[in-house]
C-alpha cells in the first residue's frame, strides 16, 4: 500500500476576499468551517458556491464555537 499525506492548511475566509480559484488549484477537498452564531446563512452559501465554481471537493462541515 502507498502511503498518503494530508496538510491541512488554515486559509483565510473566502468572504474575505481569499482566492478560491488560486487556492483549488492546490487542494483535493476542504472542509467548510463554519462560526456557530457569528457566520450568517447567506456568507455560507456563498462560500459553498465559491467552492463549488472551481469544483472544490467540500467533504464536510465544522460548526466552531459552539460553546
Amino acid at each position: 500500500t502507498g502511503v498518503q499525506t494530508c496538510a491541512l492548511p488554515i486559509l483565510p475566509p473566502i468572504t474575505m476576499g481569499a482566492d478560491v480559484e488560486v487556492l483549488s488549484q492546490y487542494v483535493d477537498s476542504c472542509v467548510l468551517v463554519v462560526k456557530a452564531g457569528g457566520t450568517e446563512g447567506k456568507d455560507a452559501q456563498k462560500a459553498k458556491e465559491s467552492l463549488q465554481k472551481v469544483n472544490v471537493n467540500i467533504i464536510g462541515v465544522f460548526l466552531n464555537e459552539t460553546s
